[in-house]
């Protein structure tokens, strides 16, 4: 019998248009792993605003409770 099994898809991906859409960025989300974490990290190399991250974090929620 094998290991248990993680998946190696994400919950959820969102695309993320930066710097007019001429930059195009996608947020992928695993199981077990915290939208915050995953924003914050995201918000700091893309130098975003509390505001944005907000945003995002808002649309990973909604992604993933749908």
């Amino acid at each position: 019998m094998k290991n248990s099994q993680m998946s190696e898809e994400p919950i959820c991906v969102l695309k993320v248009e930066l710097d007019g859409g001429e930059n195009i960025q996608h947020i992928k989300v695993y199981e077990g792993q915290l939208p915050e974490d995953i924003v914050e990290e995201f918000g700091q190399k893309f130098n975003l605003s509390e505001r944005a991250k907000y945003r995002l974090l808002d649309q990973i929620n909604d992604q993933i409770n749908a």
